[in-house]
């Protein structure tokens, strides 16, 4: 038995004493240890097996006297685990809410958390995106975060397993985005309460990495006239519309609302 180390199946250990005159009775085991059975022999050689099949750290020690008192040597065992149990790791974020499929307008956090009692930080490993902060942890439960605070595409995989190589399920993040920019909008060649005597026309640029168009929209609207239609398009990083000039005829003489709407 090596010092010190980890397995991730049962043992058995085999103890053998030669001794003419042994009893069992007289055979001692100290510390914690696994299961002993009963002992058989072939002339003045004793076997038995102990088993270690919990999960557990084990460190023991055997000796025994025999029928005369005579003291054998004593056996130590060192200190030893059985882990047969995976790490348990879950990931929870501080918003799981995106709109348009995978697209967030504020910054994300995901906290890692590994149940296990045999961890080791290094033995987990993040690839992708993002930096995995230090671990805490409290018992057998260990944390740390993955934080992404700027606009840009992430995606990220976590795996790891413990100190007796049993393997934690792997977790996938899957592509997501951050966008916590607000989209530019600029209007040119008109201004809110101003009354204007010819030539009336007027742009609307809009800009942003990620434009949902089917929630972008410029209008333009007469009290009398009603709608009137604007020319424009507008694509997922930026969009132009305008108006040349209202007619000067007097049925277009009127009180106009012009709303220009971007969303990302």
């Amino acid at each position: 038995i090596e010092e010190d180390t980890f397995y991730n199946t049962n043992r058995t250990a085999t103890i053998t004493v030669k001794e003419r005159n042994f009893d069992p009775a007289q055979f001692k085991v100290e510390g914690i240890s696994g299961s002993m059975s009963n002992w058989t022999n072939n002339g003045d050689v004793w076997t038995s097996t102990m088993s270690f099949t919990e999960d557990k750290d084990y460190s023991f020690k055997l000796s025994c006297t025999d029928r005369a008192g005579n003291a054998s040597n004593v056996y130590d065992s060192g200190s030893f685990t059985i882990d047969k149990t995976a790490p348990v790791m879950s990931v929870s974020w501080n918003t799981d809410k995106p709109s348009n499929g995978n697209y967030y307008n504020q910054r994300r956090t995901a906290t890692i958390t590994v149940v296990e009692h045999n961890f080791d930080a290094s033995l987990f490993k993040l690839e992708g995106n993002g930096v995995l902060s230090g671990w805490s942890g409290s018992g057998d439960s260990h944390t740390a975060t993955v934080s992404f605070d700027t606009d840009g595409e992430y995606e990220f995989s976590i795996s790891g397993q413990d100190k007796a190589g049993n393997t934690a399920e792997n977790f996938s993040s899957g592509k997501f985005n951050i966008d916590v920019t607000m989209p530019e909008l600029s209007i040119e060649g008109v201004e809110n309460s101003v009354s204007y005597k010819e030539n009336v026309g007027f742009t609307v640029r809009m800009s942003d990495n990620n434009i949902d168009t089917s929630n972008t929209s410029v209008t333009l609207t007469a009290r009398k006239q009603g709608n009137i239609r604007v020319n424009g398009i507008v694509n997922e990083k930026t969009g132009e519309f305008s108006f040349n000039d209202i007619p000067k005829e007097e049925v277009y003489d009127d009180i106009y609302t012009l709303v220009a709407k971007v969303t990302d």
